[in-house]
């Protein structure tokens, strides 16, 4: 029976969900098991059970068996994750219980029984199970000589794995966005960036640093040879029964290697437009996603939390009844029924390449993951004018400031003027604590602030810093006759900021942030912090 065949008996997928995924499966290439987990619609779990029904295979269950890694000597990691196999255990006969994340995979199977001389047990295993139990490969000889005798040891390659495998557990329990592990000479420094801000969290010895870099590389698929240029690339992981996509980027300053991992929510918490809390700007925005055209930009600075805007717009708009394509760089969830495709610089796919040869594919509304030039932009702006919905992010501070700049990277104003429909400006702040928040007698930071005042003092629960989660603070930008006469006519950036204040009958980031902290959402001081005062 065919795999696609099983999930369906099994409950896993529905009939369209298989007819999208073999849509999908003639571009990719994928074998159908891995193109419905790319697009979200099984878990590895539940593709594993699929392959063990289809090929009559045990299943791993690390319940009743130990991973012996010490059977991991003499083998290449890279040949071990290339051929997808990890020798668990001895079996009581004395043969080899091997995972196998590919059952077709057999030359590989008969290679272990040659390597030990004895006879192997074939089990499935999850691709997250193999990187998980990997060995980070052992030195070259020349290698080993810059390293301590504990890096190189089993015991200090295991106690890295172990730390890094405590690390991301910890971030992930912390809810964490980001995994800082940077060289400072003596030592190498752990922080985590929690709710936007970057606090300690542990030191790593020396002799150990450079075996957590080279398990992070290995998990995220790095050359672990290369020290001296930067490296991007993803790993996952699983903590309480749910995969975590994480983005990594390594790269050497002057005391060694370090890396940042990027924590991507996982695609059950990412929010609808209602979730966002976007108060009176919602009902608005609504009416201009309802139109079949026009372009829609989401503006912030890096980490105000665009991309999540941007997602829960796609949500809200996706049906059978509309052709949404994305172009993304990277695509950080996949969406079903949306086709995306992600930028390829090195292979010449960018925004400006991709984007006319997606206006034939006939779409509803393309979504362009974040405006950079004027090639861009204009034909952002064509498209809005030929009927189509295009949404976008761009980098300014105010949704004010995003007309502007599309007109000082020389996008025409008459272009601007007739494709714009709406802009959002938002920010993230953090939230007072709810365990320890309270009402603060002290002089206040704002002096027309006259509302009372609250603050947090700390507790377990917020890890003693007063604030627990973060929330949007929006604005909406609608383009109407007199902003498109000011834009169409060239109007000074000042004298145009200042109508499209006026225009925001939902208030400005400054006015609304101050209304969280009115109703002892935030703190005034998150306020200054976060929002540019007066705007």
């Amino acid at each position: 029976m065919k795999l696609g065949q099983i999930l369906l008996e099994m409950g896993c997928i529905s009939e369209a969900q298989l007819h999208n995924a073999l849509n999908q499966q003639r571009y990719s290439g994928m074998r159908i098991g891995q193109q419905c987990c790319e697009l979200g619609f099984i878990a590895e779990d539940q593709l594993l059970q699929a392959l063990a029904t289809q090929f009559h295979f045990p299943m791993v269950d690390l319940n009743r068996i130990a991973i012996d890694r010490s059977l991991q000597e003499g083998l290449e990691a890279a040949w071990l994750r290339d051929e997808g196999i990890l020798p668990l255990s001895r079996t009581e006969s004395g043969g080899i219980l091997l995972g196998i994340v590919d059952p077709l995979n057999l030359a590989a199977a008969d290679t272990i029984g040659r390597h030990f001389d004895t006879s192997v047990h074939k089990a499935l295993i999850s691709q997250s199970l193999l990187e998980e139990h990997l060995l980070p490969p052992q030195p070259s000889t020349q290698t080993a000589t810059l390293q301590t005798h504990d890096t190189t040891s089993p015991e200090g390659s295991n106690q890295a794995i172990d730390m890094v495998n405590g690390l991301l557990q910890a971030a992930l329990h912390m809810e964490a966005s980001d995994i800082h592990f940077e060289a400072a000479g003596q030592f190498m420094r752990v922080r985590m960036r929690v709710d936007g801000c970057l606090m300690e969290h542990s030191m790593i010895p020396k002799q150990l640093e450079q075996a957590v870099i080279t398990r992070i590389k290995v998990l995220a698929h790095l050359d672990i040879a290369q020290r001296r240029l930067p490296q991007d690339g993803k790993l996952q992981h699983t903590f309480q029964a749910k995969r975590y996509d994480m983005r990594v980027s390594t790269v050497a300053n002057i005391h060694g290697e370090g890396a940042v991992l990027r924590i991507l929510p996982s695609p059950d918490k990412q929010p609808t437009l209602e979730e966002l809390e976007m108060g009176a700007t919602l009902p608005e925005l609504l009416v201009r996603l309802g139109n079949s055209s026009g372009m829609i930009l989401v503006a912030g600075p890096t980490g105000s939390g665009k991309t999540t805007t941007l997602y829960a717009m796609i949500r809200h708009i996706n049906s059978l009844t509309r052709k949404i394509i994305t172009i993304e760089d990277p695509v950080e969830h996949q969406l079903p029924l949306v086709n995306q495709i992600q930028v390829n610089t090195k292979a010449g796919l960018d925004f400006p390449t991709l984007l006319p040869h997606l206006l034939r594919q006939d779409p509803d509304v393309i979504v362009i993951g974040e405006i950079r030039d004027r090639k861009t932009a204009a034909m952002a702006c064509q498209a809005a004018l030929t009927g189509h919905l295009v949404l976008s992010t761009i980098h300014t501070t105010t949704a004010a400031a995003a007309v502007n700049r599309l007109l000082d990277i020389g996008v025409e104003p008459f272009l601007v003027a007739s494709g714009l429909s709406a802009v959002i400006g938002q920010r993230l702040v953090r939230r007072l604590c709810p365990h320890c928040r309270c009402s603060e007698p002290s002089p206040q930071p704002i002096p027309q602030f006259t509302a009372p005042y609250f603050t947090a003092k700390g507790c377990p629960h917020c890890n003693h810093t007063g604030y627990r989660h973060r929330s949007g603070v929006f604005e909406l930008l609608c383009v109407d006759s007199r902003i498109r006469q000011l834009i169409s006519h060239a109007t000074s950036g000042l004298e145009l900021e200042s109508a499209a204040r006026e225009q925001m009958h939902c208030g400005t980031l400054w006015e609304n942030g101050l209304t969280m902290a009115a109703h002892g959402v935030t703190s005034p001081e998150e306020v200054l912090r976060v929002l540019p005062r007066g705007n």
